[in-house]
């Protein structure tokens, strides 16, 4: 059976990282994207990798919190309004649409 990894970009894992939240997401395309490990949260392809790191999270308050704040300033400077808006525009204007 072929799998299927999901497209684009998780507009919820935004939202969450706008709220100052770590992440842990499943290692797939778009989550690449948004996770940078080590400094904001951690990508996973195992279950058993997924709770290693959950067991970190919890012993490791000021950590989590540290990622957390990570994925806020992060979402902030990458995926401003402003910079979407301007990159959309550009990519536009590359392929003549405008």
């Amino acid at each position: 059976m072929l799998r299927q990894e999901p497209e684009g970009l998780p507009l919820s894992t935004l939202h969450v990282m706008c709220a100052g939240k770590a992440l842990l997401l499943h290692d797939c395309v778009g989550n690449r994207d948004l996770v940078k490990d080590g400094i904001n949260g951690f990508l996973f392809r195992r279950a058993d990798e997924a709770i290693q790191r959950i067991q970190e999270f919890s012993q490791d308050p000021g950590k989590l919190a540290s990622m957390g704040k990570s994925s806020r300033d992060i979402v902030l400077k990458d995926f401003s309004l402003q910079r979407m808006t301007n990159q959309y525009k550009a990519l536009y204007m590359e392929k003549r649409v405008i």
